[in-house]
């Protein structure tokens, strides 16, 4: 079959998804459904650690594990698809000299580069770093003829265009609608929007949770965006994700429960989600403190900590104290290991923290 276009979408590495980010690789899997050839190009921000060889070792491995999980869900090969980081390409410095004097220049005349570097303040977009010279390099060795992304980047779009005009290159930017957030919302990568965005890696457990909280909140606009999601998301989904979900949906616990099935079948693509635990971890809870958290949550904990402990030798765990003084809203737990060899004997003492979703 001959490929039409040639679309590009650029991204940073990331080890959470959220169904923005699932959105936006289904509109790249319609594409290649439709013949087109498609490079996802994953670019890491180092460029203000790039001293730092931890840093840029922990890069690399998210950088592969997106490419993995990319590849896992859009499910086609080269030549139609194509998921690249920049430690994979040859890009000449000489090549970043230039695209970043072009991002420098343009910022006293382009308007588009200009709100890039402005109304857009993220430290990567600024004119001291040279990562955008990077990102600008690298689609340039590509050449797509299509870029593509959500709109609500577009502003980073339309900066990018105009440095690869003025490098001589001619790419047409396409967009896609945005994928909203539990408020109806688009604004998805606020750091205040942790209960308001479904990621792929919530268990069954925390959706529920979340999609509590916006009930309280403003049930109306959470029915809103449950058929958000059913009209405007699963239709253009790979149909091995949409096994076990509701085909047609009235009530709204049978649209939770297609989010729910849907989000499981899509976690099974992710390379990297723990799923070995430690089945026979005996899990003991200061009689105080699990009385008063009641045995739903002290559940939920002990499923947690059973992951933590996958692999290793101890059989009994004894959750003795719990910090209370911390300014963020997390559970910090002083915990006593004890082995399978001398169950009587405290092998050791750890702390465990888990986050404010429990």
């Amino acid at each position: 079959m001959q490929t039409r276009n040639h679309y590009l979408m650029h991204c940073r590495p990331r080890l959470e998804f959220h169904l923005g980010h699932i959105f936006a690789l289904n509109h790249l899997y319609q594409l290649l459904v439709q013949g087109h050839r498609v490079t996802v190009l994953i670019i890491p921000f180092e460029e203000q650690e790039e001293n730092n060889r931890t840093f840029r070792v922990r890069l690399q491995e998210d950088a592969q594990l997106t490419k993995n999980f990319y590849m896992n869900y859009l499910g086609f090969e080269q030549p139609y698809l194509n998921v690249v980081s920049t430690y994979e390409i040859e890009i000449p410095i000489a090549d970043i000299d230039h695209a970043h004097k072009l991002f420098d220049d343009l910022y006293g005349n382009d308007e588009s580069v200009r709100h890039l570097v402005e109304i857009h303040g993220r430290s990567w977009a600024s004119t001291h770093s040279r990562f955008v010279a990077k990102c600008i390099s690298a689609i340039k060795k590509v050449q797509p003829t299509h870029t593509i992304c959500g709109r609500k980047h577009q502003i980073i779009s339309l900066a990018f265009q105009s440095i690869l005009r003025k490098s001589g290159i001619s790419v047409e930017a396409d967009f896609f609608p945005d994928f909203l957030d539990l408020t109806m919302s688009s604004a998805m990568d606020n750091k205040d929007t942790a209960h308001t965005v479904v990621e792929v890696t919530d268990n069954d457990d925390f959706v529920f949770h979340k999609i509590s909280l916006q009930q309280v909140k403003s049930g109306e606009a959470f029915q809103s965006w449950l058929d958000h999601f059913l009209k405007d998301l699963i239709p253009i989904s790979p149909s091995r994700l949409t096994k076990d979900v509701p085909a047609t949906c009235r009530t709204t616990a049978e649209k939770e429960i297609a989010l729910v099935r849907f989000l499981a079948n899509v976690r099974r693509l992710v390379p990297y989600v723990q799923q070995q635990k430690h089945e026979n971890l005996d899990i003991f809870f200061n009689g105080r403190y699990s009385a008063r958290q009641g045995q739903n949550q002290i559940t939920k904990y002990s499923e947690l900590i059973r992951r933590v402990y996958a692999g290793e030798s101890f059989n009994r765990i004894e959750v003795s104290k719990e910090y209370t003084d911390g300014a963020t809203q997390t559970t910090v737990f002083e915990v006593r290991e004890r082995s399978t060899v001398a169950g009587d004997i405290i092998s050791n003492i750890s702390v465990l923290k888990f986050g404010d979703f429990l």
